[in-house]
């Protein structure tokens, strides 16, 4: 089993853990760089996003107006959103197209659990659902890091990138990085790019 799928296992047996770790409260607070990157594309706004958890995030975006497309692969994720009413598709980053071309797409730590090859087939489907000019944010760690560590209850892949061979890879896809910025925490990162 590669680190995609043993990551989704652990996702899905750790999935109470994992929810009871996260709370809707802050979300406004969590998404405030997502807000403002989405308030200068003229509504309405077309938005997907790929590994939704327990869909605080997009719960709070469509609050504020906007239109999101929910998507995850873990099970249980799939079954807390739509158990709320909320409609979600089941998507794999690494092996699904994008269903329709999108203004942004979101992935909000999930990207870190990629590995080198899965990042690059990742993005270039993310490109490919992107409309012209579209931007795609995402959150990642920065580092020489290529490990399995516990997280909320379950054993899961992680991997870190050093800032250059990042920007130099989503560049090559046809995405050019028009905002980076150290989050504060550790060596966590928010991107934004843009299609070009």
């Amino acid at each position: 089993m590669d680190e995609n799928s043993k990551t989704i296992k652990s996702y899905e047996l750790n999935a109470y853990e994992y929810l009871q770790s996260r709370s809707a409260d802050d979300e406004h607070r969590f998404s405030a760089w997502i807000v403002e990157t989405l308030s200068k594309i003229d509504k309405p706004v077309k938005i997907f996003e790929i590994g939704s958890g327990p869909g605080y995030t997009a719960d709070y975006l469509e609050s504020l107006g906007y239109k999101v497309t929910r998507s995850d692969i873990v099970n249980e994720f799939i079954e807390y959103n739509r158990n709320r009413d909320k409609n979600i598709t089941i998507h794999n980053v690494i092996t699904d197209e994008i269903p329709g071309e999108y203004d942004a797409i979101l992935a909000i730590n999930v990207m870190q659990h990629l590995n080198k090859l899965d990042m690059k087939k990742a993005l270039k489907l993310i490109y490919d659902g992107l409309k012209k000019d579209g931007m795609f944010i995402f959150t990642i760690t920065i580092g020489d890091m290529d490990e399995w560590h516990d997280d909320k209850g379950g054993a899961r892949y992680f991997a870190a990138w050093q800032k250059d061979i990042l920007i130099d890879l989503l560049g090559s896809t046809g995405l050019e990085v028009i905002f980076i910025k150290d989050v504060g925490y550790e060596n966590w990162i928010n991107i934004i790019e843009k299609k070009i």
